[in-house]
């Protein structure tokens, strides 16, 4: 999800930790809200969440460009990914 983000100067948001935390966040807080209608809709006592994150490679290797693409934005470690 980060890796697809922009800031307003035009670096990814995977580069800043503030706005990392601030998606994440944000993130939880709409399936915290979204998954009890979801539940309440369709009837299901339990619902599981699957994220697919195309970039995850390229994040934990470090090998995700910049918007210059002069660089690469820094490697997250795979507990923070």
């Amino acid at each position: 999800l980060l890796a697809g983000l922009w800031l307003p100067g035009g670096e990814r948001v995977l580069g800043d930790h503030g706005a990392r935390r601030d998606v994440a966040e944000s993130y939880l807080e709409g399936l915290q809200d979204a998954l009890p209608r979801l539940r309440s809709a369709t009837g299901a006592a339990r619902l599981g969440v699957v994220v697919d994150e195309p970039w995850a490679a390229a994040v934990l290797a470090g090998t995700l460009p910049t918007a210059s693409g002069y660089r690469t934005v820094r490697s997250l470690p795979r507990e923070e990914a």
